[in-house]
């Protein structure tokens, strides 16, 4: 399975009967890796961009030694 951005944006945990997680210290996590997250896609689209353009730039042609 691959995780996108909104599925850590709408992760709910089930809160445990006893002992279970401190609830701030689970958003403040989940919006800390939902931010690194998001700068990672919008890197990784932009690199894909730079791809493509390179792709689609023209060749260079090599210059040929004066005789």
């Amino acid at each position: 399975m691959t995780l996108t951005l909104d599925d850590v944006r709408n992760k709910r945990f089930r809160m445990a009967r006893k002992s279970g997680y401190e609830v701030l210290e689970v958003d403040e996590f989940v919006d800390e890796v939902e931010e690194s997250f998001a700068q990672l896609v919008e890197e990784n689209q932009n690199l894909k961009k730079q791809i493509e353009a390179l792709k689609a730039a023209p060749t260079p042609q090599p210059i040929a030694p004066a005789p």
